[in-house]
């Protein structure tokens, strides 16, 4: 496996960026044999590598090193943002900034930014006792759209929207995307996105969920031109290189006119470590390589719920093959709550799951697709949790 590792402080602030190499442990191999053998300090590659035991590693697994002379022979690779190869940014047109809309009593809201949008449209966010809602309305007063949006801190300025023709059919959709909230710790900005396709902007979006959305989250395919999705989030996993921790990984989706289609092409997931930033791989860190459970069978009938917590989410009446009928709730991402609680839906033909809170326009369009409902256990081994893979 070949491993990208970019270290130093110049991914976010255009200084110099120095270069870290990745060793893979072998039988034997203690941290001060490694340390001799590449003429770096011990206490170095303990501190790179977080070892409160210095030499409490294990053969296969990987280990940081400083760049030396001595380790040039190593793999080192350039992480997307510093690839030749990386994806151009699509050409997008942002609308400005959100203005007060003095309209607000006729929705219920206590206060409303919108976005005049073309077309005689604006989007506008709302914050209620009942939650924030998202609404397109046109000029003669019409709601032709609304969903729900939550605004974090009762702010209704902090959405942007977004235009620019992702299926290459000459015509503009529209993305609108909602910051829902902000965590504490890390400061992980998560966002609610919709896609209102061009040729038909009052038909229901496409809706999913992000984490650091931003100019990275829509790339240029080099093969198609078509504007692909790339989906982002902070995913616990296992590397066999750097180890266990959390990465930060983004999917390629390619639009289609209601849907999101994922792309056979390698995830992208990068660990920040001490500054650095590792690498690609073809498997998806979101599904562990251990399944525990399996039960297969058929949708039957899909409902797509609405709430102030999400956006929108798919509840899937499934007949099993037993011919027991279950209907799969969503849930958080690992906080599953029990066996009928789905964590994520995916695309069995390229195993890539569907970004969190996925819904395509047409939902009933799953109904009749074969399934495949798989358990894994999750980090801590306390629950099991569940991918609904569609056939």
């Amino acid at each position: 496996m070949i491993v990208t590792v970019v270290a130093g402080t110049g991914a976010c602030t255009g200084d110099a960026v120095s270069r870290l190499r990745v060793y893979r442990v072998e039988s034997g191999d203690t941290v001060s044999s490694i340390a001799a053998r590449f003429s770096v300090a011990a206490g170095e590659i303990a501190r790179l590598n977080e070892l409160d035991d210095a030499d409490s590693i294990r053969a296969g697994g990987g280990l940081l090193l400083p760049d030396a002379d001595a380790t040039r022979a190593l793999p080192v690779f350039r992480p997307p943002q510093y690839r030749d190869d990386a994806p151009a940014a699509c050409e997008l047109s942002r609308y400005g900034d959100p203005d007060p809309y003095d309209r607000v009593e006729r929705w219920g809201c206590w206060t409303t930014d919108c976005l005049s949008v073309g077309d005689g449209r604006r989007v506008c966010k709302c914050a209620s006792d009942g939650g924030g809602r998202i609404l397109v309305e046109r000029t003669d007063s019409a709601v032709t759209l609304r969903w729900p949006g939550a605004g974090f801190m009762g702010d209704t300025r902090n959405f942007e929207v977004l235009e620019g023709d992702l299926d290459r059919d000459g015509r503009d959709e529209l993305i609108v995307a909602s910051h829902r909230y902000t965590s504490n710790g890390m400061a992980v900005m998560r966002w609610d996105l919709a896609i209102l396709d061009g040729g038909d902007l009052d038909a229901a979006p496409v809706t999913f969920t992000v984490e650091a959305f931003g100019p990275h989250s829509f790339g240029v395919d080099a093969g198609s031109g078509t504007c692909d999705v790339h989906a982002s989030e902070w995913v616990e996993a296992d590397d066999p290189l750097l180890g266990a921790g959390n990465y930060f990984v983004s999917r390629a989706y390619r639009y289609h006119p209601g849907a999101l289609e994922p792309r056979d092409a390698p995830v992208t997931a990068e660990r920040l470590r001490e500054g650095a930033r590792a690498e690609l791989r073809d498997e998806d860190p979101f599904v562990p390589e251990r399944t525990t459970s399996v039960r297969w069978g058929t949708v039957r009938r899909v409902h797509r719920l609405a709430g102030e917590d999400r956006s929108f989410a798919l509840e899937l009446d499934v007949e099993l093959a037993s011919g027991a009928r279950v209907t799969f709730r969503p849930g958080d991402t690992y906080d599953v709550g029990g066996p009928d609680t789905y964590a994520r839906i995916g695309d069995a033909a390229t195993r890539r799951v569907y970004p969190e809170g996925y819904a395509p326009r047409d939902h009933e369009s799953l109904e009749g697709r074969g399934v495949r409902i798989e358990g894994f256990d999750d980090a801590g081994g306390d629950h099991e949790w569940h991918v609904v893979w569609l056939d």
